[in-house]
């Protein structure tokens, strides 16, 4: 009897390590950019007035720029971006290369262009996130959970 209980909490346990952390599992789902509701929190933070004048641009020439993501849990994610600089639509794929908390650096690669990019995303709730670029000078961009 003893050995049977061990047997089943050993592989109870490796069951439950291929299940995945639990903060890539917070990523599943749509996010949205919105470029004009960014560059209207920057405006608060602008001291030069280049955020504003870039939204007024945008606003008075129609354009609107958006990014929206959806992670799937087969690690794939439909990507659809909008106004400048070009329009974007595609299936990547991703994976989690580290998890720290709230913190996961994710591989995404485009097998378009067979290119691969590491992107870290750290949330700061179940319904926004940082997506921050490789270049350390990048501004990071926070993305809103779409709710369907």
């Amino acid at each position: 009897m003893r050995k049977t209980c061990l047997i089943l909490m050993v592989l109870f346990s490796f069951s439950m390590a291929g299940c995945g952390n639990s903060t890539s599992q917070r990523l599943i789902g749509k996010w949205k950019f919105d470029a004009a509701k960014a560059a209207g929190k920057l405006i608060g933070e602008d001291k030069d007035g280049k955020a504003a004048a870039a939204l007024g641009m945008m606003q008075a020439m129609g354009m609107k720029m958006e990014m929206v993501i959806e992670f799937k849990a087969d690690k794939t994610a439909n990507v659809t971006t909008t106004g400048l600089p070009s329009p974007f639509s595609g299936v990547v794929s991703w994976k989690v290369t580290e998890a720290q908390g709230d913190k996961l650096t994710i591989e995404i690669t485009n097998p378009k262009e067979n290119k691969t990019s590491k992107v870290q995303i750290t949330f700061t709730d179940n319904d926004h996130l940082q997506f921050s670029p490789p270049d350390a000078n990048a501004k990071s961009m926070e993305f809103e959970r779409v709710k369907q």
